[in-house]
């Protein structure tokens, strides 16, 4: 638990925030367990202040809950405990694999809805017949752009040789 840490305890934390990265830090600094201001009814709402120092860095959690025994704060998770981490890491590495052998399943859903919704709402078809008329009338107004052009070309080459 946070509230027996002391000046020289190791501290495990897992950074999570442009890929996992782990750093076992030593306690520099702990503020003693002090009380929010809370309108809370519960009875343990005491809390820490820890500084730590690991890879040339100083973290530092505040409030972190003094019973506890692991926290995450932002992207941050921390603990005292190796087998906490342990666990925590292992988890985190089982639900991403999860998560990567489910994209063909993911995949599928996506195609899925992107033919079925326009079925079921057809202003949504209309939307994309739409998006393929108007294409076709651009197209076609820039080729009636071309045919003015040669048109007055010639008108012009004409009133010239006269």
């Amino acid at each position: 638990m946070f509230n027996v840490l002391k000046q020289g305890s190791i501290l495990y934390i897992l950074e999570k925030n442009n890929g996992p990265r782990l750093t076992i830090a030593t306690v520099t600094k702990v503020k003693p367990p002090y009380k929010l201001a809370t309108t809370s009814y519960m009875t343990n709402d005491m809390v820490i202040d820890i500084e730590a120092f690991g890879n040339n860095t100083t973290f530092s959690f505040k409030k972190v809950p003094a019973i506890a025994s692991e926290y995450e704060e932002g992207d941050a998770y921390i603990t005292d405990n190796k087998d906490t981490m342990y666990a925590k890491i292992e988890a985190e590495g089982t639900n991403s694999r999860n998560v990567l052998e489910s994209r063909p399943y993911h995949e599928s859903w996506v195609k899925f809805s992107e033919e079925t919704l326009p079925k079921l709402n057809p202003t949504m078809q209309g939307g994309k017949e739409q998006e393929e008329r108007l294409r076709k009338l651009e197209d076609g107004m820039a080729g009636i752009r071309d045919a003015l052009t040669m048109i007055q070309e010639a008108l012009t080459k004409k009133n010239k040789d006269k």
